[in-house]
């Protein structure tokens, strides 16, 4: 991109932060141009995502699997570490061949991931702070449909491992919610699946699909339509900060919330948590 236009682009975002209250930004977020090189190379994220798609079936159905195996059995802590390592280990060997047979862009500047800033650490507790209630009204209206209407409301998978796996297993969860999946999760759904959609259907088919899909890999029917609505605003937190660092921040924040309280659960045998 040519550094003119660069610049212009980082004097209209500074006046627009300026400007603009930080929660109108995000709201609005979705009519803003993809950041840097993404329109450029958008077929090189759409042959991503036909090679990642098999994969995010495959780790839905193995932790789907691995979390309904836990309330009975023991699960080793290999087993564990694979299926949480599955789309990670996917992610790095697509990026590796992409960047392999085109080097015009740096890896970090493809993946957007350059420019990290303890601001984008408070902005994530901020957004976390109007989220969390938000989310949790949603979810008890979702589990009192689901009570109504005669539905049976699984455990979701995660829950399951974390409530009944030994503590070996337990610390590679507590890795893979925080550090992996956030990382992982935010290179393969906001950037390279929204990306892809983006480019040829529009920013509101990419920012529905795509967070559709994120609800749908997590394996929670009564939690899908807060799921939902955390897509989306990971999203346009995305969108709105131009920095996929920024996100994968309130996606880690966003986990280590939730493995916080489950942990404390676990400790304290505060059932009520893992029935939420």
């Amino acid at each position: 991109m040519d550094l003119v236009v660069v610049q212009s682009l980082k004097r209209n975002n500074t006046l627009n932060e300026v400007r603009n209250p930080f929660f109108l930004r995000l709201l609005t977020a979705w009519r803003s141009p993809l950041p840097d090189v993404a329109v450029e190379e958008a077929s090189w994220y759409r042959l991503a995502v036909i090679v990642l798609f098999p994969v995010l079936l495959l780790m839905f159905t193995a932790i789907l699997f691995l979390g309904r195996w836990s309330a009975s059995h023991h699960l080793s802590w290999l087993s564990v570490l694979l299926s949480v390592s599955l789309l990670p280990l996917s992610c790095v060997a697509v990026v590796a061949v992409v960047q392999a047979f085109n080097r015009k862009y740096p890896l970090r500047e493809r993946l957007c991931l350059t420019d990290w800033r303890i601001a984008d650490f408070f902005y994530a507790l901020l957004v976390m702070v109007v989220m969390l209630p938000l989310i949790g009204v949603i979810n008890s209206i979702s589990l009192a449909v689901f009570k109504i209407c005669g539905w049976k409301v699984a455990d979701p998978a995660l829950q399951n491992l974390f409530r009944n796996s030994p503590w070996s297993v337990v610390v590679i969860l507590v890795f893979g919610a925080v550090v992996l999946a956030p990382l992982a999760e935010e290179i393969v759904f906001r950037r390279i699946i929204f990306t892809a959609i983006n480019s040829k259907f529009g920013t509101t088919a990419g920012l529905m699909v795509t967070s559709l899909l994120f609800a749908l890999v997590h394996d929670c029917r009564a939690q899908m339509p807060a799921l939902f609505l955390l897509g989306i605003a990971m999203q346009l937190f995305y969108l709105e900060r131009r920095r996929l660092a920024a996100s994968i921040t309130l996606h880690a924040c966003n986990n280590a919330f939730a493995v916080g309280m489950m942990l404390l659960a676990r400790i304290n045998g505060w059932d009520w948590v893992f029935e939420m």
